[in-house]
């Protein structure tokens, strides 16, 4: 007669049982509830056995609810030395060996560890005692996540968004030495000279030693620092004409005067100057060898933006 595995587990339990319970008959201690003692009456009474699931220890339940470990099972708590309304009948552990319910002859139920108490049919009529118990896809925790599976076929591209707008590459930068460049004061009205080439991408260009052209409607940002000997002003002009928003001054002192504006051209080829207020009360003198034995820069940067 062949014995399924299921039967082969049972007889291995049972016989177990039978050599502990010989064992603790000749006064073999072992780890209960409350600690170590002697368990020949409490042994005697088990009714049940719960398996590790890797085989690799037990749990033995006891009529009075004592609960005993073997190999790696674990002690999650008991029943012993409670009062029962009747004996328990079966021990039933939780998937990942993480707790376990007790099951009484009265259908009461007890969770311990990870176990989840849900109910039971303590207190109820019944017509015939409970014996045992089995858990709903072995209750207790969610056991460990298994392994990554490979990852999906890579879908599509999507299609390409939309060309943002290109930067431009126009700007120029031109200067004065001071000596030689600006011998003369700058009057009211009148534009400073910058007669030196800087970096250029050769598309802002020199009108005169004082006019620059701009090459295309937009807007363009300009820088310019110039160190001058009186209180005054200065401005940045668009075709002869002063634009207000640019105007930088002090009062007093010798100092550069610094100013950084943007400049919006509606046409092609638009002028660009650093200018004395046609109003200023003075004429400005360009500072030679301003702090020291150098001549200094006066210098004026232009860079289109868009």
């Amino acid at each position: 007669m062949k014995i399924g595995l299921h039967g082969k587990r049972v007889a291995m339990a049972v016989v177990a049982l039978l050599i502990i319970g010989a064992a603790l008959a000749f006064g073999v201690n072992s780890p209960v509830s409350g600690g170590t003692a002697t368990l020949t009456a409490r042994l005697a009474s088990a009714t049940r056995v719960a398996q590790v699931g890797n085989g690799s220890g037990y749990w033995l339940v006891s009529s009075d609810g004592g609960v005993f470990t073997f190999g790696t099972a674990q002690f999650y708590g008991s029943m012993a030395g409670t009062h029962l309304n009747s004996p328990i009948t079966g021990i039933v552990p939780t998937s990942d060996d993480g707790g376990y319910w007790l099951v009484a002859q009265d259908g009461g139920v007890f969770a311990f560890g990870d176990a989840v108490y849900n109910g039971s049919m303590g207190g109820k009529i019944l017509n015939a005692p409970v014996v045992g118990g089995a858990s709903a896809g072995g209750g207790g925790a969610t056991g460990p996540a298994g392994a990554t599976g490979p990852a999906g076929v890579a879908g599509p591209p999507g299609p390409p968004g939309p060309t943002g707008p290109s930067g431009s590459s126009n700007f120029a930068e031109f200067y004065a030495l001071m000596p030689p460049d600006n011998p003369a004061t700058v009057a009211a009205g009148t534009a400073v000279s910058f007669p030196q080439d800087g970096p250029t991408s050769g598309t802002i260009t020199r009108s005169t030693p004082s006019t620059f052209t701009l090459p295309a409607p937009g807007t363009y940002e300009v820088s310019f620092q110039v160190s001058v000997d009186e209180p005054g002003q200065l401005e940045l002009s668009v075709d002869g004409l002063g634009v207000p928003s640019t105007v930088v001054g002090r009062a007093t002192g010798s100092s550069q005067l610094v100013g950084d504006s943007l400049v919006t051209t509606t046409s092609a080829n638009e002028t660009l100057g650093v200018l004395n207020p046609p109003g200023a009360d003075f004429a400005l003198t360009i500072t030679p060898l301003a702090g020291g034995n150098d001549p200094v820069s006066a210098s004026l940067t232009i860079r289109q933006l868009g």
